[in-house]
């Protein structure tokens, strides 16, 4: 029996048009959680939280997800003709999920607080936390009320036009933030058609359709209120820049994208040693190096000085720094060598979990330098294994969000990532409804510490 295969470009719309349906899902469950009591009942008979709520919404969207990637496979091209397709079911996705504001909870509604801290009140949101600071309607939102700003300065300037938009009242506020959150997805969607042409012309449909049809990626970001794309945008676009050989200005772009959430601190080594490969003559090496110092602390300075006000500016920051949550592969490792030893200090696996990291990381850019080569295809692959690392090492507790940190570098390395895409998506969809510990930590860190012996075999192998 043959299989039936549908035209070139009709089975891109028809994937498109599940995944409306399944989206559709998502926007309706959301609404009646906002708006009605009909899902309490439902809760309370079947003892269902809100995840467990998200992530049965999200399935059918990962159904999908998955079939689509199996598809992409199995056709090994998706017709550039489809392009505007694909960029048109991006739009409409995304608009779905605008009409609703994020839920409850949300790390969104403490950014809202520190913005209208700044912009409508005139108070530094890295002194000043939602519980000292009653009259803001935003501050009863906040999560974490006891806590000023914990992230870096660029993520509250790049977000200010919302709050001047919004600052006489918090609904407009609320969709004027998520309407910039949606300008900084749609920029990293472009970027990653530009960079997919960069490696592979042929390739450059596929990466849009299963970067910008993600389904927790467009639920994380819009549904979720996760500034994280606004960070993961400026690492796109200094991967843009490097391309283009505008050393300095891709420096200055990382160094933004780690002022608005230091996630991506890792990957600032990783582009000046590219680009130090790249200059071929030493004296413009030297000239470089110097370059990049000094961009990097000049972008710095200036992003915080407007808030600076000693060391006490970083206290929630260094807060951030501290946490040790439950539900991180650090503090799994921990949990289990405390059932022979209650005594134990769980907070050595914290630094025992920071320097693996460091020692992999050390030897990754050992390898690059013995090579004495380094490809831009090598920069996104090392990157998206980088951050995947990081992920599991230096992250101290989980959010669904951050799949965002490595999800456009593993899709722009090349199909073989594909599925690995699609694994740590429905990782994150799946989670609240099983054992989090198993899940969140055991089979993430089985995955990830397979890619440390297939960055030296595949990617930093001498030639």
């Amino acid at each position: 029996m043959t299989k039936i295969l549908l035209p070139q470009s009709r089975w891109v719309g028809v994937y498109g048009a599940a995944m409306a349906a399944s989206f559709f899902i998502i926007v309706i469950t959301q609404l009646l959680i906002e708006r009605t009591e009909i899902l309490v009942a439902i809760k309370k008979y079947f003892e269902l939280e809100n995840d467990h709520l998200r992530a049965i919404s999200l399935a059918p969207a990962f159904v999908v997800y998955f079939f689509l990637v199996r598809e992409t496979l199995h056709r090994k091209v998706v017709p550039a003709t489809t392009i505007r397709m694909i960029i048109g079911y991006f739009l409409f996705f995304s608009a779905l999920f605008l009409f609703v504001v994020p839920g409850s909870g949300s790390d969104f509604y403490h950014y809202i607080f520190e913005d209208r801290a700044l912009v409508v009140h005139q108070q530094n949101p890295f002194l000043v936390p939602p519980n000292q600071l009653p009259t803001e309607p935003s501050s009863w939102l906040a999560t974490w009320r006891h806590l000023p700003s914990q992230h870096g300065p660029m993520r509250i300037v790049l977000m200010v036009p919302a709050a001047l938009i919004g600052q006489s009242s918090l609904l407009v506020h609320f969709y004027a933030a998520n309407g910039l959150i949606f300008l900084f997805l749609l920029g990293s969607v472009v970027l990653v058609h530009r960079l997919a042409l960069y490696l592979k012309p042929a390739a450059a449909p596929a990466a849009v359709l299963l970067y910008g049809w993600n389904p927790l990626l467009l639920y994380e970001t819009l549904q979720g209120g996760g500034t994280d794309i606004i960070m993961i945008f400026w690492a796109l676009l200094a991967l843009d820049l490097l391309y283009r050989r505008r050393w300095l200005l891709a420096v200055a772009s990382v160094v933004v994208s780690i002022l608005v959430k230091y996630a991506t601190l890792p990957l600032l080594p990783l582009f000046v040693v590219y680009a130090f490969f790249q200059i071929r003559q030493p004296m413009k090496r030297t000239i470089f190096i110097v370059g990049a110092v000094f961009t990097s602390v000049v972008v710095t300075a200036a992003a915080f000085w407007p808030f600076w006000q000693g060391v006490s500016t970083l206290g929630g920051i260094i807060w951030n720094a501290r946490f040790f949550g439950y539900n991180s592969f650090p503090n799994m490792v921990a949990l289990l060598f405390s059932l022979g030893n209650p005594e134990l200090d769980r907070y050595v696996f914290k630094y025992l979990a920071a320097a693996a990291f460091i020692a992999v990381y050390g030897y990754i850019v050992v390898k690059i330098f013995r090579r004495r080569q380094f490809t831009f295809l090598e920069v996104v692959q090392v990157s998206a294994a980088v951050m995947l690392l990081s992920l599991l090492l230096l992250r101290t507790w989980f959010f669904s969000k951050y799949v965002v940190w490595a999800l456009p570098f593993v899709i722009l390395s090349g199909a073989r990532w594909y599925l690995f895409a699609v694994w740590i998506t429905g990782l994150f969809v799946a989670a609240p409804l099983f054992f989090e510990i198993f899940i969140l930590q055991f089979l993430p860190s089985a995955i990830v510490f397979a890619l440390i012996p297939a960055i030296d075999k595949f990617l930093l192998r001498k030639k």
